[in-house]
């Protein structure tokens, strides 16, 4: 793990990633699964590459939970409804910590 997450400790707990099917999205997905996070809702508005990128990412951290989700992050609509149908899939409220 990178020694600046090395002490990142995030059992239990859900996270949600926008642009997540590739790039820094998808390096910090890895990161929060090295870290113990229970679930990751990745948001991207390529539904392929979205879901492709959770199935990679489900083999290498089987642990983890990685849900993609197609969304244009510039509808507020829309990622508010993401981010409540993830929350509510996991029984979780979504932290701002």
């Amino acid at each position: 793990m990178n020694s600046l997450f090395s002490k990142l400790r995030l059992t239990g707990k859900i996270a949600i990633i926008t642009g997540g099917a590739r790039g820094i999205g998808k390096n910090f997905a890895k990161t929060l699964a090295q870290a113990g996070t229970q679930s990751v809702g990745l948001l991207d508005w390529d539904a392929t590459g979205c879901h492709n990128t959770c199935d990679e990412l489900q083999q290498q951290f089987p642990d983890t939970l990685f849900i993609p989700y197609q969304v244009d992050v510039s509808q507020k609509e829309s990622i508010e409804k993401v981010i409540d149908d993830f929350a509510n899939s996991q029984g979780k409220r979504l932290d701002s910590e």
